[in-house]
């Protein structure tokens, strides 16, 4: 989940991507742990109104801040993401258990 692990330099600047678009796939399936929640919190603080941010979860968001698992961290990381968010939430079987996709196609 941190940016500064696995990325090429030259899609860092100053420790923050410089995509105009940063994408999270698979939010909160594994544990956040505590470097990796204040990298989030500076990554997120970075873009907050100047880049889009996108976050695919399964996770509801009424559990998103037990995840963060750090009250003061998951405030700030919250309110950069939800006051300003377009959420939409999807209902309904998987689209890929619904087309009978192998999961040998999905990789």
């Amino acid at each position: 989940m941190s940016p500064r692990r696995g990325v090429p330099a030259g899609r860092l600047r100053n420790g923050t991507p410089t995509a105009s678009c940063c994408h999270y796939c698979n939010w909160g399936i594994a544990p956040l742990y505590p470097p990796t929640r204040r990298d989030l919190l500076e990554v997120l603080d970075d873009r907050y109104l100047k880049k889009s941010t996108l976050i695919a979860a399964q996770l509801p968001l009424e559990n998103w801040h037990a995840w963060i698992d750090d009250p003061t961290l998951a405030d700030a990381i919250l309110d950069c993401l939800i006051h300003t968010a377009y959420r939409l939430e999807l209902k309904g079987e998987s689209q890929r258990k619904a087309r009978g996709i192998p999961k040998t196609e999905l990789r």
